[in-house]
């Protein structure tokens, strides 16, 4: 049994062909039939069932199923093993993979590229928009090595022993209104003249809902949300925004000066907002990596 081999097989059951599989395997059709015989004789049982597209098609049979499971988790760890060893050569070779959630990907991600400098030039950057869940369960499997946040990690994910976390800066919301709302003329809005206002809400899953949320929360004051809209994007949210269907706080880091239909006002008395974390994931990044990225996102602002 060898690598070469378990690709076969991936590919067949992948492509459900065995033309395509020898395509993509860079071989000829019998080379690859005759590797994949070879495999089902040294183990002894059949893999693949060599149906009609009436009767289920190619297919991997019960044991076939539970190897190809196998078979992926041993070429996903050679390819691993490559991946250390070019890196043991060159810590600045192979990919960086940073990801962010959605409402700081707009003003994360355009200042990144100056890290692709003479040093990290051979890197191949890979920039990942995901909600923050989803971003600590790729950190917790190792397939993304910086990542950003604005939340605590939860201590169940129990991931201390593989990452370097740092604080960058602090993001204070402002209050967004359309601009012929009646506080549109006001400089600054007190924490109380929120009391009234009819909060605009992104959907759950999104850690700045939470976030606001919390916010409210620290008041200690009586906020009304727009129970009957929940946004699935920050731009959405403004339009209704815009439309004057309700108000709602934003990080500063979103706050295009440029629209004119939207008040940003600052919010006096309280120190409202999120704190933007950096991870760095000591499993996947060598430590030359880790000093270089931590000075240039040590005065990011």
């Amino acid at each position: 049994m060898n690598l070469k081999e378990l690709k076969y097989f991936i590919a067949v059951i992948d492509t459900g062909n065995f033309t395509d599989a020898a395509d993509i395997c860079c071989v000829t059709q019998p080379t690859l039939s005759a590797g994949i015989k070879k495999l089902e004789d040294e183990l002894d049982v059949q893999l693949i069932v060599r149906g009609t597209k009436n009767t289920g098609g190619i297919r991997p049979t019960i044991c076939g199923a539970k190897i190809l499971d196998a078979a992926r988790n041993i070429i996903a760890e050679s390819e691993k093993i490559k991946k250390i060893a070019k890196k043991s050569k060159n810590p600045f070779s192979g990919d960086l993979r940073i990801g962010a959630f959605p409402t700081l990907c707009p003003y994360i991600f355009p200042r990144i590229f100056p890290l692709h400098d003479d040093k990290m030039a051979e890197m191949n950057f890979y920039l990942l928009e995901e909600k923050t869940d989803n971003l600590l369960e790729l950190l917790s499997e190792d397939k993304v090595d910086i990542i950003f946040l604005a939340t605590e990690i939860p201590a169940s994910k129990n991931l201390d022993y593989k990452i370097i976390k740092s604080p960058l800066f602090f993001d204070p919301f402002y209050l967004a209104t359309s601009v012929k709302h009646e506080y549109a003329t006001q400089k600054t809005i007190s924490v109380s003249q929120l009391d009234d206002l009819n909060l605009l809400l992104l959907e759950e899953g999104h850690c700045l809902r939470n976030q606001v949320l919390d916010a409210c929360s620290v008041t200690k004051n009586n906020f009304f949300f727009k129970a009957d809209f929940r946004a699935t994007n920050m731009e959405t949210l403004l339009s209704m925004v815009r439309m004057g269907t309700g108000a709602t706080l934003v990080p500063k880091t979103l706050i295009n000066l440029d629209d004119k239909l939207i008040r940003y006002i600052p919010i006096s008395g309280k120190e409202i907002g999120r704190t933007i974390e950096i991870i760095y994931n000591t499993q996947t990044l060598d430590k030359k990596v880790i000093e270089i990225c931590q000075a240039f996102f040590k005065n990011f602002r």
